[in-house]
């Protein structure tokens, strides 16, 4: 057995049986099981947060931001502004522009207030009138679900972006907690007006 196995069955041996310790030249490398991550996380994990409430969980590889809010307005008011691209800048502050057409399969333009100075290429993955709305890219998601609540409806939005290199570029990503928030409020108010 050479000298820097031997050194990591002893080390391993005055540790606890699940935790292991492999030596190898200029590199260390301890294994851990994972059960207990949830409480070793902490405020990493997501939470039920309050109506109009952002909230973002992080893990290596993905971040998630959701947001759900109630609309004193039907479904289908509030699908008519979602799939509306040319009204999107009119109503949503967090918007520059929006072009092309929303439909299954489609490719729209977005350009956001986050990151005016990008053009964002994204494609329509789904499109279930009154109920869901997905678009993306290679790296991100964005799902709009929408269902009756309390005699109007509750929109929630959830955006995941992810992948093996996210942690290369994760840091370059602005927060999307604000730009959320004010979305929805946005569309709150123009649907509600649109319903009276």
């Amino acid at each position: 057995m050479s000298d820097a196995f031997a050194s990591a069955e002893r080390g391993s041996r005055s540790r606890a049986p699940s935790e292991h310790n492999l030596t190898y030249p200029l590199i260390r490398v301890t294994v851990r099981p994972t059960i207990g991550l949830k409480q070793r996380m902490g405020n990493h994990m997501s939470t039920t947060a309050p109506d109009g409430v952002a909230s973002t969980t992080r893990t290596t590889f993905s971040r998630s931001t959701r947001i759900a809010r109630h609309i004193d307005a039907d479904a289908a008011t509030v699908w008519r502004l979602l799939t509306a691209a040319a009204e999107w800048p009119r109503w949503n502050s967090t918007v520059v522009s929006l072009d092309g057409q929303i439909a299954l399969g489609s490719k729209i333009r977005l350009v956001s207030t986050l990151v005016p100075s990008r053009t964002f290429s994204l494609k329509v993955k789904e499109f279930e009138p009154n109920a869901r709305l997905t678009f993306g890219d290679a790296i991100s998601t964005r799902t709009y679900s929408l269902s009756g609540d309390a005699g109007g409806t509750r929109v929630e939005v959830v955006e995941r972006i992810g992948g093996p290199f996210f942690p290369f570029f994760a840091r370059l990503i602005p927060p999307f907690d604000e730009n959320f928030e004010q979305f929805t409020a946005d569309l709150k108010k123009a649907a509600e007006a649109a319903a009276t």
